[in-house]
């Protein structure tokens, strides 16, 4: 994926697994009140033929349990196909969501196409008014930051120790974006950073970070070439293994 990911149109979903969303779509497009799994199989393909369409789910980000994962809907024939498929889900928004709170608590709710030259999601145009709606060829680094907001804002709609999980997470995260934003003013380059550098961004991230989230992080950011040095950033248990490649 991560050879093509910068030339084809990509729309993230947030908020539903694969299964969650093809369930729902399959069962607003054709009237089942309840789908069995040969025949989700079944549908699943008549849909993706038609809709010329993959939805694949970013399986790199695992803070949240698995039926709240973010869902990247990968175009593969053009942005006209994309648009109708967009115009359906917002047609039948309402409907498809009430249908996924039976299999995920979390609401389709944002769009996104990346434009093609800034790599950043664009304003929404007339026609999708509730859809931000571009083309992609690239992923900006920001772009991490902008969809983990998004999920963020579930902490609203949490209870207790989930709530209490996110609002950890989300600590971690703007420790992380710090350390990308003091990279870049300070004119560093992720390859040649210093030990004393390594060892200063290390401690802004704190050693109270969660090693499995920066584990899966550093996968998420590698599988899309977005940032290929930031297991520098990774708490010294992970580090560690990296120290070979780290400069002396």
């Amino acid at each position: 994926m991560s050879g093509n990911i910068r030339k084809i149109t990509s729309i993230f979903v947030e908020g539903v697994t694969d299964v969650a969303l093809y369930r729902a779509i399959l069962m607003e497009r054709f009237s089942f009140s309840t789908l069995d799994f040969e025949e989700e199989e079944d549908l699943k393909e008549e849909f993706l033929k038609e809709k010329k369409l993959s939805i694949l789910p970013i399986n790199q980000v695992r803070f949240l349990k698995r039926e709240e994962e973010l869902v990247l809907i990968q175009g593969k024939n053009g942005y006209d196909r994309l648009k109708g498929f967009c115009k359906e889900v917002k047609n039948a928004k309402k409907r498809i969501n009430r249908k996924i709170r039976e299999f995920s608590p979390i609401d389709i709710k944002t769009f996104f196409i990346f434009d093609n030259d800034t790599g950043v999601p664009s304003e929404c145009n007339e026609e999708l008014p509730s859809f931000l709606v571009a083309t992609s060829q690239q992923i900006p680094e920001n772009f991490i930051f902008s969809i983990l907001g998004l999920l963020f804002n579930l902490s609203g709609q949490m209870e207790g120790k989930k709530r209490e999980k996110i609002e950890r997470i989300k600590e971690d995260f703007h420790r992380l974006k710090w350390c990308f934003e003091e990279v870049k003013k300070r004119n560093w380059n992720w390859k040649n950073l210093e030990k004393r550098e390594i060892n200063l961004l290390k401690s802004v991230i704190g050693e109270r970070c969660h090693d499995h989230l920066l584990q899966e992080l550093l996968r998420l950011l590698k599988k899309i070439d977005a940032v290929s040095e930031i297991d520098y950033l990774l708490p010294s248990s992970i580090v560690e293994r990296f120290t070979q490649r780290i400069p002396q």
